[in-house]
């Protein structure tokens, strides 16, 4: 018995303990690296009509993101901002570096989003501004 608590113990501290109660840095790190790629718009949180679903892209990098949407047919740009970001738990700060020329009076705002990324789910909860999205990771063009 007692060497079975004693292993049960080592795998938890070892293997499974690092997983389950991994420091904020843990968790941050994953999500930061689940969050590179793309994205596509699905709905606004509450369920409500959002325009641009399936036609507003967000891609981010490592530290940089965009968000374009096109009307198709015709393919005509009509909405396209992006910049650059920082994570601190399970908040990411984006600030808009550029824009179209229509977009300009979001230069220089940042927003911030209480995020999460389930599967190839991300959710955005906006704090402090209205933009609560479900965005599904693009794996082929979605359109």
């Amino acid at each position: 018995m007692k060497f079975r608590l004693v292993v049960v113990f080592l795998f938890v501290v070892s293997g499974m303990g690092c997983r389950c109660f991994a420091s904020d840095g843990g968790r941050q790190k994953n999500l930061s690296k689940n969050l590179v790629g793309a994205w596509v718009l699905v709905s606004h949180l509450d369920g409500s009509p959002i325009v641009g679903a399936g036609t507003r892209i967000k891609v981010f990098t490592g530290s940089l993101w965009i968000v374009t949407e096109a009307h198709y047919p015709g393919g005509s740009v009509v909405a396209h901002q992006g910049g650059s970001y920082v994570i601190s738990g399970d908040v990411i700060a984006a600030t808009t570096d550029y824009a179209l020329p229509e977009m300009l009076e979001f230069v220089g705002n940042v927003r911030r989003f209480r995020i999460s990324i389930v599967g190839d789910t991300y959710t955005q909860i906006g704090v402090g501004n209205p933009y609560s999205e479900i965005w599904r990771r693009v794996k082929e063009p979605p359109f």
